[in-house]
């Protein structure tokens, strides 16, 4: 009897598995680059959706399909690899910290072991201690917690080697904005007032002698993956005081289009300072309540090796080329305590017409040239002066030395120029209840 309802409930089993099969298994990522080219519409959209969704997963996959002899495939495939290439770029890295007691050199240095960033600690101060418990929080969030513990403060540059600068200061940072991997602080308010009556209208409805005028600064710093390039004009939607009153300036009549930017001379930089403007405040008021916009950034997203100088110190007076660059050194030169000069041309090709405002370029070279021993280890840049300087030329001398890292430096092996891959963003800002001045 036993036997025979085992028998029949295993029938029944079989049965109900044969009615209701398990749910396929998902496409695998090539699967869905073939779905691309399908004929259903539907079928299309979708896979370019499920590719999207898979992020990380599937850009190799994606990338090595680029050249897909299907060119429906190849159209979308472009498209969604580059989507995503940014979608990747612009999310944070996150890091996980469980800190008892731990002296904060070494939580640092643990932050930099799961990011790559480099974190150098100046200053004076006790050494101090940090106890924290964060699970898959963003680097900045991160970074802050740590300097919170410590007293530590970020600073207005970074290092020569594209790291970030920590000082001990006892200080903290009150208003701060975490967007994704950029992180917003308030700096300050400048607020001014006017009266002009050195001559005044006899009809006093044609004139107002009375101004009033506020500033409100903020720094943005991106995280080393992403070094800002320059800042465009940043627009407010929203700011108002704690009475309710708009301190927004009243619409123009031609509307200022908001632009980016290779500000700061198109240098390299970590950490840049934006401002809007704003009315004066209502009479009592304390605090602007909400203060909300928009900043649009330059970005470097990718340095490409162009040119590739190997034992530099026997190529004097020889050329190298690439597409749009070529590089003439003239003399190298060893110093004393690790140093090195390099003496070069370095021309870029392309539209005269095109770049002959353009000093971005000739200003931010020394940044597009690294310097390297036999061991890949860099050598910080010094900068450079230049004898001879166009949009497209300059002729200088380059200047290397010791990186002061703790690493122990060799001879100079290999120069590299870099070309640079911009990238343009809207950096969204939110800040609430600011003191007003």
């Amino acid at each position: 009897m036993r036997l025979r309802l085992g028998l029949t409930v295993g029938l029944a089993l079989a049965l109900a598995a044969a009615a209701h099969p398990a749910d396929p298994a998902p496409p695998s990522t090539e699967q869905l680059i073939e779905q691309l080219g399908h004929r259903d519409f539907k079928v299309r959209e979708a896979a370019g959706k499920a590719l999207m969704a898979r992020g990380a997963d599937a850009i190799a996959a994606m990338r090595k399909a680029l050249t897909h002899p299907d060119p429906e495939i190849r159209q979308r495939l472009g498209q969604i690899v580059a989507d995503s290439e940014r979608t990747l770029l612009l999310a944070p890295k996150r890091v996980s910290l469980s800190c008892n007691q731990t002296p904060i050199k070494d939580a640092l240095a643990d932050l930099s072991k799961q990011t790559g960033y480099r974190i150098d600690l100046q200053g004076g101060g006790p050494p101090a201690l940090v106890t924290l418990d964060l699970a898959n929080v963003t680097f900045w969030e991160a970074l802050d917690k740590v300097s919170g513990q410590a007293g530590l403060v970020l600073q207005q540059h970074h290092d020569a080697q594209g790291g970030l600068l920590l000082y001990a200061q006892n200080a903290y940072t009150p208003f701060t904005d975490y967007r994704g991997p950029f992180r917003l602080s308030a700096n300050s308010f400048h607020y001014s007032k006017s009266l002009t009556f050195a001559t005044l209208p006899r009809n006093q409805m044609m004139g107002n002698q009375r101004s009033e005028q506020m500033s409100f600064m903020f720094n943005v710093v991106a995280e080393p993956k992403l070094p800002l390039l320059g800042l465009g004009q940043a627009k407010l939607t929203l700011a108002v005081d704690d009475q309710d009153n708009s301190l927004l300036l009243p619409p123009v009549q031609y509307p200022v289009y908001e632009v980016y930017h290779s500000g700061y001379y198109g240098y390299r930089n970590l950490v840049m300072q934006a401002q809007v403007q704003l009315t004066g405040a209502g009479p009592g008021a304390r605090t602007v309540r909400h203060l909300r916009g928009s900043l649009p950034v330059t970005l470097l997203a990718e340095q490409k090796p162009e040119i590739v100088i190997e034992k530099i110190l026997e190529v004097k007076g020889k050329k190298f080329e690439a597409n749009q660059v070529s590089i003439d050194i003239e003399d190298v030169k060893e110093m004393p305590n690790k140093a090195c000069q390099v003496t070069m041309t370095a021309r870029r090709g392309g539209s005269k017409d095109a770049n002959q405002y353009d000093y971005t370029w000739a200003n931010s070279l020394h940044q597009r040239v690294e310097l390297t021993d036999e061991k890949g280890n860099k050598f910080a840049s010094h900068g450079f002066n230049w004898g001879n300087q166009t949009p497209n030329s300059v002729q200088g001398t380059f200047m290397f030395g010791d990186p002061g890292n703790g690493v122990a430096i060799g001879k100079p092996a290999k120069l590299t120029y870099f070309g640079w891959v911009t990238m343009q963003h809207q950096v969204e800002f939110e800040f609430r209840d600011l003191p007003l001045p």
